[in-house]
Formats: C-alpha cells, structure tokens, sequence
C-alpha cells in the first residue's frame, strides 16, 4: 500500500512466505507518460528478510522534495538467481496532471469523462439542462489512475442543446458544458 502524508510517500507492504527472494527494489514512475511507457526510476531498496513461516512486514518512506504531479511507485522483487517481477503500481495524487474532459463533444449524447483524481475520491455529476433543471445525477470513486466515465443523454427524453456538467469532488469543482445535436 502506498499513503501520502502531506510531502512523504509511506510504502508499506507484506510477505507471506519469501522463498528465494533477495532484496525489494522501489521504483517510482514521475507522471502519467511516464507511467504509460513503463519509465520507472528505483529511488531505494531493501534486503529480504529471509525465509519465514509467518508474515513479513516492510516499510519504506520517499522523503525526497518537490513532488507534483501523480507519481505512480511499484515494488520489484529480485530473487537469489537474478529474476525479478512486479507489483502492481500504486499511484500517489500531488496534484492533477490531467485536465477533466468531455468527449467527443458535440455528440449524439454520449460522452466519455476524462478525468484522474485522489484514489478513494468520491466523485459527484449533476447535469443541468439549458434552463437549470437537474435532468441526470451520477456518483463514482476514482482509483488514482486516468479514467473515463461513460455519460448517456442519447435517450429523447433529453432534447438537443447545451447542458452544463456539475463535477465535484473532495477538493475542487469543475463545470464543462456539453452540447448535443
């Protein structure tokens, strides 16, 4: 698991049974590109703590400065022979790296949402018609990673015309407006 506490990132994972493994290396990949063309950087490590009938516990905290953006950290574990393999990758939200958006947009009334924000960010649309009426609401959580969230208005019980998209989450509000033909 990875936690943010305010500039210092707290890895914390578990071994059930370490058979052959040697040493954790921590790597961090800086951004969404980054993260997309598997440029990861080890930024620390830790040797194994050897074979154990019961659980392993780890820890490793980034304390390095001036973290933006998303930095997604991953964990690869080498063995006594030199084989390695991957965890899944954690991302850590310093900031949004990606604007939220709409597309295609005009449309037909259905739109995909873009959009990357805070792991466990829970996520609230209201879609508002050109005279202010609520016509759709949704709620969602993001999971740190970009994402895309489907919005259908395609029905005919949505008339054409400019709607205006409500998103809020626990730290900002957006507002983008979506026209359909």
């Amino acid at each position: 698991s990875a936690e943010r506490f305010l500039s210092t990132v707290h890895l914390k994972w578990n071994t059930a049974q370490e058979i052959n493994i040697d040493h954790f290396d921590i790597e961090v990949a800086k951004g969404n590109t980054s993260f997309d063309n598997d440029q990861f950087e080890k930024i620390g490590g830790t040797k194994s703590k050897g074979k154990a009938p019961f659980l392993q516990s780890y820890n490793f905290s980034d304390v390095t400065s001036k973290k933006t953006g998303v930095l997604y950290y991953r964990l690869k574990i080498v063995d006594v022979f030199g084989n390695y393999s991957y965890s899944n990758a954690v991302p850590i939200v310093f900031n949004e790296e990606l604007k939220w958006q709409v597309f295609p947009n005009p449309s037909n009334g259905k739109y995909n949402l873009l959009y990357q924000s805070v792991p466990g960010d829970n996520i609230r649309l209201k879609l508002f018609n050109s005279v202010g009426a609520l016509v759709k609401e949704m709620r969602f959580t993001a999971n740190g990673f970009v994402q895309y969230q489907q919005i259908d208005i395609s029905k005919d019980v949505f008339a054409n015309g400019i709607y205006v998209l409500h998103i809020t989450t626990q730290q900002k509000t957006y507002i983008l407006r979506l026209v359909k033909q």
